[in-house]
């Protein structure tokens, strides 16, 4: 999107349509990754582990894995619940090998109508499948 730059010193006060005078968006974020990497250095399968330490990539990391697996398994569908029974929209961040994953959680997303999809840690290996929701999302 184009629009002129205004320092926010001239700027006119932002309005929102109907005069409210709040915005929220909530973006839901979709992250797969593998439960250990074939690497000393030390791994964190979607961000840094919740016990303390630092574990080589090659040894799994089970109290790290659950948490987050916790939350594909069981919290994303809970709170697709919640959305549907507000109405709540939702856009959608996701890593690529989400997609190829975790089908059925896109899948769900798709259905509930996020549409405002941002594909993050992209490798080529997975670009198919990355056209092929993006290709969906469109619809």
């Amino acid at each position: 999107m184009k629009y002129a730059y205004v320092p926010i010193s001239q700027r006119k006060p932002l309005r929102w349509p109907n005069g409210k005078r709040l915005a929220v968006m909530i973006t839901t974020n979709l992250e797969y990754w593998d439960a250990v990497k074939d690497t000393p250095k030390p791994f964190y399968p979607g961000g840094p582990g919740i016990v303390g330490g630092d574990l080589p990539g090659n040894v799994y990391d089970n109290p790290n894995w659950t948490w987050r697996e916790y939350g594909q398994r069981v919290g994303v569908w809970r709170m697709f619940d919640i959305f549907d029974q507000f109405g709540v929209p939702s856009t959608c961040t996701m890593n690529a090998k989400m997609g190829l994953e975790r089908r059925a959680v896109i899948d769900a997303a798709l259905k509930r109508g996020c549409r405002s999809w941002r594909t993050i840690t992209c490798r080529p290996s997975f670009l198919p499948t990355i056209r092929s929701t993006r290709t969906r999302s469109a619809k």
